[in-house]
């Protein structure tokens, strides 16, 4: 992307789709976005955590998030634990990479 302000960041929201999140993740990547999120719809779409695994598996600085939980569907501790489970694969940092909407 060219020259940004500081601070700005260009992020974009997509569903969860084994295979082809990954593939779209590497596109952006490479398009020079920071980050991408991912709908956390579990009744429409792939397991949002399973597929934030691959994109950051596809990836090397893309920052990686799951956008618009539903708490009703998915209890908050639920959320958590998976996000653990992420930075326990080594996949990401929390801290850098993850981010929680």
């Amino acid at each position: 992307m060219s020259e940004r302000p500081a601070g700005f960041e260009t992020w974009r929201h997509s569903f969860a789709a084994v295979g082809a999140s990954a593939a779209h993740a590497v596109r952006l990547e490479s398009m020079g976005f920071d980050g991408l999120f991912l709908a956390d719809s579990q009744m429409l779409r792939d397991e949002v955590y399973v597929v934030l695994a691959e994109c950051a598996g596809a990836t090397t600085r893309l920052r990686l998030g799951p956008g618009i939980t539903n708490l009703v569907t998915r209890h908050p501790s639920g959320a958590h634990h998976a996000v653990l489970n992420l930075q326990d694969l080594q996949l990401v940092d929390a801290g850098h990479r993850l981010t929680r909407c």
